[in-house]
């Protein structure tokens, strides 16, 4: 269904002109920003077409207080005098530190919001619910194979996140696909103690990443 996406790429010459950057800008930082969201690490923007400058600005200072990225955000109030390519190559990077830095402490607290309590539980590999409980109140510590794979699933819900409301990220995980996935759901491809970079799972994630805003 075509009615739960919000087309962004539409709008990204007009939000450009809220901006002193190029369009390859925003459309990095975007990723970064629903990435950063996805994983716990910010709050995610209301109406992502009203962001401005100064909004992208503190969200990003708030990534790099959470100890992700501070390296290449020290100098942010600069970046409109810099070269755009090495801006972007800067929010490159931070992309690929997201990517590697599972956050189980706020992932937990997002995915929920989107993969209820029985289901999340058979995804990252068929742990109790009461688990799930003491692992997301941080009672206990979040075993690395539970944590990789939550951690996978903020990954998508971040690329979803530009194309898809809330309600349809919620759907998308039991949505069978008949091209992308020989008519089965994401959920029946993410099976027992799978790993993210399994031949299931990367097909899972690449198509996520087809369908997100950029």
């Amino acid at each position: 269904m075509r009615s739960d996406r919000i087309w962004i790429m539409s709008a990204l010459q007009k939000l450009a002109k809220n901006i002193p950057m190029n369009q390859g800008f925003f459309a990095e930082v975007l990723d970064v920003i629903f990435k950063a969201s996805a994983m716990g690490l910010i709050e995610k923007p209301r109406d992502i077409f009203k962001l401005d400058f100064s909004t992208i600005k503190k969200l990003l200072r708030q990534i790099a207080k959470s100890g992700f990225g501070e390296k290449w955000l020290h100098d942010i109030d600069a970046w409109p005098a810099q070269d755009p390519v090495d801006v972007i190559q800067k929010l490159r990077l931070l992309n690929n530190i997201l990517e590697e830095s599972p956050n189980p402490k706020g992932e937990w607290r997002v995915v929920l919001e989107y993969i209820p309590d029985n289901l999340l539980s058979y995804l990252v590999g068929g742990i109790s619910p009461s688990s799930i409980q003491r692992y997301s109140s941080d009672e206990r510590n979040t075993p690395d194979d539970v944590k990789a794979r939550l951690h996978f699933l903020a990954l998508v819900i971040g690329d979803l996140s530009g194309s898809y409301n809330h309600e349809g990220i919620k759907q998308w995980f039991q949505r069978s696909r008949n091209k992308a996935f020989d008519g089965k759901s994401p959920v029946d491809l993410l099976v027992g103690n799978w790993k993210p970079d399994d031949p299931y799972p990367s097909k899972v994630r690449q198509f996520a990443h087809s369908q997100s805003h950029l």
